[in-house]
């Protein structure tokens, strides 16, 4: 274990993980290296309820743990490039307005950006599946997700502000109350397959007043 004034790590791979944070500073700076020692990660919990406003994420950072930097007061997050997994809840109920998920990500597990501020995602990652909660509780008005996406999982979208969704037609599969709540919601176009199930992707949304189309 190393200790230093604001980080207390562990060894992780070939460096080091950060598991606590223990300064009072609100605005933080997280380094590369720590005693000649590359960050690697940040373990579950680490930032956590510190009432942080401003968080600087190394270059080296390659996994952000469960609940890593959840209850915060985060406005705004560049997640580098190189990063390649975001763990459940990490940023779970900050005050984030925009994101950019970097094309290095290959995993995003469930709530991890629930219960924020964003008003515009950019997702650049491969990502295969959008987790449960991922995106739920936000501000989203307008959604655009890469060719690889096949899976949206349930609640992963739900209670946003969207008005009109497309959704392409590389999606397979939508499950259950993906996009509840969405009380704005006017216009969808879908694929047809997806048609029967539009009362229970879309729960607590006016469905009898959208316009639906289909591919």
């Amino acid at each position: 274990m190393t200790l230093n004034t604001l980080f207390v790590c562990e060894s992780y791979d070939k460096g080091l993980s950060i598991v606590d944070y223990i300064g009072s500073a609100k605005d933080v700076i997280i380094p590369n290296e720590i005693e000649g020692k590359t960050i690697l990660s940040i373990g579950p919990k680490a930032f956590s309820e510190k009432e942080l406003t401003s968080v600087s994420l190394p270059d080296s950072l390659q996994k952000i743990g469960l609940e890593a930097f959840c209850e915060n007061f985060l406005t705004t997050i560049n997640l580098p490039l190189g990063l390649t997994h975001i763990g459940g809840d990490a940023f779970y109920k900050n005050k984030l307005k925009e994101l950019m998920i970097p094309e290095t990500v290959m995993s995003l597990d469930a709530g991890a950006f629930c219960r924020n501020e964003i008003e515009k995602l950019t997702i650049e990652a491969p990502l295969l599946t959008i987790a449960s909660h991922c995106f739920c509780k936000n501000l989203l008005t307008e959604l655009r997700l890469p060719d690889t996406v096949k899976f949206i999982r349930d609640y992963s979208f739900s209670n946003n502000n969207f008005q009109h969704l497309s959704l392409p037609t590389h999606i397979e599969a939508i499950e259950d109350s993906a996009f509840a709540e969405s009380e704005k919601l006017e216009t969808v176009r879908m694929k047809k397959s997806f048609m029967h199930k539009v009362p229970r992707i879309f729960r607590g949304s006016p469905i009898d007043d959208i316009d639906y189309s289909i591919w």
